[in-house]
């Protein structure tokens, strides 16, 4: 039978807190170091679905060559949706 999924979402804010707008999130599936991306919009939001509740994963965002630093995300249910915020530092 094919796994649970689950969704990830959050928002990017710059250093001032402010929405990041074409900041990159890269989310990383470290058991089949598959990368996915996505560019946030002008309210700095972004989203993923299909997150396999088999696997770790690592997010992080980057804009304008600031970094948000790697977060780690298990997903154990497949019914939650997870929420990470990323702050993007200088």
């Amino acid at each position: 039978p094919p796994h649970p999924l689950g969704q990830l979402q959050g928002i990017v804010t710059a250093a001032d807190s402010s929405p990041a707008d074409g900041a990159v999130v890269q989310l990383n599936d470290t058991r089949t170091l598959q990368i996915r991306s996505f560019v946030t919009n002008a309210d700095g939001a972004y989203h993923f679905a299909g997150l396999s509740t088999n696997d770790e994963y690592e997010i992080h965002a980057e804009h304008n060559g600031a970094s948000s630093g790697k977060k780690r995300l298990d997903v154990y249910d497949q019914h939650k949706v997870v929420t990470i915020n990323l702050k993007l530092n200088k």
